[in-house]
């Protein structure tokens, strides 16, 4: 009930106020949480660490990992206030250039797959996605109460975005591609059986593979790529690659592995670029236990 009442009382704050008020809580918010956070910040400096091969300082990653934690709470309050952005406004703000034309040179067929990650304000790229006329479909993980959950939801169809559960999901998101609608997932986390561990950054971690499967059961593109703050008050979609299944039909784990590859040689690159903006708050080097690891 408390993080529903949170989220409530955020949201209504970023109606009314303006926009320096709810930025300076957000400020607060996030100043406390590099505070009290510990583990939290360790387990930043930690990947950074990876991430960079050991060429920062120990004061380097300090602050990394602040900026980490301050660009969250900057992300959580785009999320909050997105129903009530201006579009005109808006779209002067954020540059989408890149996915657009590469949504266009797939020509008759303008269905693809955004595999991104959890990166700088991404529910705006729903938000951009639909404004352009995408129809767009996404999934999310339920949260630790059903309000929560609700509130969540409510915010994603306000901006255009379908939004599915998790379970029994990748038959109603093979459909919506085969129509020709788009996907939007988050792909950096594992959640669910299918999951495999592969190389990233160096070190073993474990990635789902529901994407790959639908890329290779339609033969849809996957676009990588991700929605970062650039600068102050304005925001660009970092387009990184097409990458196209070996073919189309194909559910094979091991076929589909040279694309996984593509996707997270993508994803390293912009991760290096833009690490400040990367809320991976778990530990890469995560625990082998308990998965499907070959």
């Amino acid at each position: 009930m408390l993080a529903y009442l949170t989220y409530r009382a955020g949201s209504y704050f970023a109606r009314v106020l303006p926009w320096k008020f709810p930025n300076a809580i957000a400020w607060t918010i996030g100043q406390v949480s590099c505070l009290t956070r510990r583990k939290t910040r360790r387990n930043v400096e930690n990947n950074m660490r990876i991430i960079h091969g050991g060429s920062l300082s120990k004061g380097e990653l300090r602050r990394m990992s602040r900026r980490v934690i301050m660009n969250f709470s900057r992300a959580i309050l785009v999320f909050l206030k997105l129903p009530y952005y201006g579009w005109e406004e808006l779209s002067g703000r954020v540059d989408f250039d890149d996915l657009r034309e590469a949504a266009a040179e797939l020509g008759g067929r303008p269905s693809f797959l955004l595999a991104s990650i959890h990166m700088g304000p991404w529910e705006l790229g729903g938000l951009c996605l639909s404004r352009y006329g995408f129809k767009l479909h996404t999934v999310a993980l339920d949260h630790p109460t059903a309000q929560v959950t609700r509130f969540f939801d409510e915010r994603r169809r306000s901006i255009g975005v379908i939004n599915h559960p998790i379970r029994k999901s990748y038959l109603v998101l093979k459909e919506a591609l085969q129509q020709g609608d788009s996907v939007a997932l988050l792909v950096d986390r594992a959640y669910g059986a299918t999951s495999k561990r592969f190389d990233f950054f160096g070190v073993s971690h474990k990635f789902p593979m529901g994407h790959l499967m639908l890329s290779g059961s339609t033969g849809v593109p996957i676009f990588t790529g991700a929605m970062i703050f650039d600068g102050k008050d304005r925001f660009k979609y970092v387009h990184s690659g097409v990458h196209f299944p070996p073919s189309e039909g194909t559910q094979d784990f091991d076929k589909l592995e040279g694309l996984q590859k593509a996707c997270l040689r993508d994803f390293e690159a912009i991760i290096r670029e833009h690490s400040e903006q990367w809320f991976q708050f778990f530990p890469l080097e995560d625990p082998m236990e308990g998965d499907n690891a070959d």
